[in-house]
């Protein structure tokens, strides 16, 4: 899958000091997601090149060496977020998930991390009930107990699991279980009532 991490910087609009966002830009299949970073450059100090801060040698004053203090830790950061990136990456390669740029993101930023996909389901089965949406509320709870029949392991599934791997296995699950429902009636209608 031909991919690349980029950490551009924006030209477009600068902030009060006149400094421009840095983000990450991750492009896959000639499409691309940028992420905002919240690391801001000045231009004078910024390598479009090699897309990093510029560090200056020999500085006198306290204030220009503070500045570039903050330049060379940028920097750090900018590359810890690069092999943070280039991890997730290998690891959907090496687990076979055929990834979006939105999973990317959300590996990248860990909001996929933040709970449970059961736990949500359940909460969700909650408020809607609490809420007297009880249809809704009935939808998620058999929704939840087809995926509970497909998945053992449901109530250890954190969201960024849910992928489009494991959609299609499910999809596949409910399309035999169509199957063999279908064919269960129509022996049923041929042999009568048991």
């Amino acid at each position: 899958m031909a991919h690349s991490i980029r950490f551009p910087r924006r030209h477009d609009k600068a902030d009060r000091n006149g400094r421009y966002a840095v983000r990450l830009c991750i492009t896959k299949n000639k499409r691309r997601k940028y992420i905002a970073l919240d690391l801001y450059a000045d231009p004078a100090y910024w390598d479009e090149a090699g897309e990093q801060f510029i560090i200056l040698r020999n500085l006198k004053g306290a204030e220009q060496k503070a500045e570039n203090k903050q330049r060379e830790a940028d920097n750090a950061l900018l590359a810890k977020y690069k092999v943070r990136a280039r991890e997730i990456v290998e690891r959907f390669e090496i687990e076979g998930i055929d990834w979006t740029l939105n999973q990317f993101e959300d590996a990248f930023l860990n909001t996929s991390k933040q709970g449970k996909f059961n736990a949500y389901f359940t909460d969700r089965i909650a408020e809607l009930h609490a809420t007297g949406h009880i249809g809704n509320s009935q939808t998620y709870k058999q929704t939840q107990d087809m995926l509970r029949s497909y998945d053992r392991k449901l109530d250890q599934r954190l969201f960024s699991d849910i992928d489009l791997r494991y959609v299609r296995g499910f999809d596949m699950f409910l399309q035999k279980g169509a199957v063999a429902a279908t064919h269960a009636n129509s022996i049923s209608r041929r042999c009568g009532p048991f």
